[in-house]
């Protein structure tokens, strides 16, 4: 019961300290991302507190690679253009994204979790139209920032094989005969 409690609230603490620095690399880059970053952390960071105690089915190294794709997003690079038309095309690739991210988010609730493990199966709101809404919001976010910094493009390569690999364990779970409900 105890490890149970003591995963949710490292995973809160986890997303609040990405929170913060978010709120740093947003003064640095001045990029609407960055300040999405925060309001998905904190959300985030809301539904773990509440989180009920979960089985956990996946690996240390899968778990260990889920930490770091969150944290990827803290990697990026601001924007090395002053071309206000990618700029606003990032912004709203960033906002697309983030508003597929936060429905998502709300959707889990409290079965929200950084590595893949056995919870409750959600198929209503976004979910009844997308598998992995947060992973495509993700994606379409971060696409928008190789377009104000091509030296981003490495990055997201990077995340999308993390992604990749979360939504392998994931279908993984869900698919086995106890992970359907």
């Amino acid at each position: 019961m105890f490890r149970g409690d003591y995963q949710r609230f490292v995973a809160a603490f986890m997303m609040l300290a990405f929170a913060a620095i978010s709120f740093y690399r947003w003064t640095e880059t001045h990029l609407l991302f960055f300040i999405l970053v925060i309001v998905r952390d904190l959300l985030a960071a809301f539904f773990f507190f509440k989180r009920q105690e979960v089985e956990k089915k996946s690996s240390r190294w899968m778990a260990l690679l889920s930490y770091v794709s969150a944290g990827i997003p803290l990697c990026y690079l601001g924007a090395s253009t002053t071309n206000s038309n990618l700029i606003l095309i990032s912004n709203i690739l960033s906002i697309l994204g983030f508003l597929l991210v936060a429905l998502a988010t709300l959707e889990l609730g409290t079965s929200i979790g950084i590595s893949p493990a056995k919870r409750k199966k959600v198929n209503t709101g976004v979910y009844r139209w997308i598998k992995h809404p947060m992973y495509l919001g993700y994606g379409i976010s971060e696409i928008g920032l190789c377009l104000v910094n091509p030296h981003n493009s490495l990055i997201v390569i990077i995340s999308f094989m993390l992604y990749y690999f979360r939504i392998a364990q994931e279908n993984k779970l869900l698919n086995s005969p106890e992970g359907k409900q």
